[in-house]
């Protein structure tokens, strides 16, 4: 449910902010598309075509690679 995910969304950003010191908002504008595309990464070697088609529609042209599977996963890629 919404109200859950925020509450969990809310407790991240808290405990990460104790971390480092980071402006939210732009936090908030990049966090969606971010999980999205960890999602296809980890989904990739078991459903390897819809994760494709997926990441072709959605973040081929913003992360500038030609497929998922040459992403890096621990590479953090802000421009979604």
């Amino acid at each position: 449910p919404f109200s859950l995910r925020e509450e969990f969304l809310e407790h991240y950003i808290v405990s990460a902010r104790k971390i480092k010191s980071f402006n939210k908002r732009e936090f908030l504008k990049y966090y969606y598309s971010y999980v999205l595309i960890r999602l296809l990464q980890m989904f990739a070697p078991y459903l390897p075509f819809i994760t494709e088609v997926l990441y072709e529609q959605l973040f081929k042209n913003s992360v500038g690679q030609n497929s998922l599977h040459q992403t890096k996963f621990t590479t953090i890629q802000t421009t979604h």
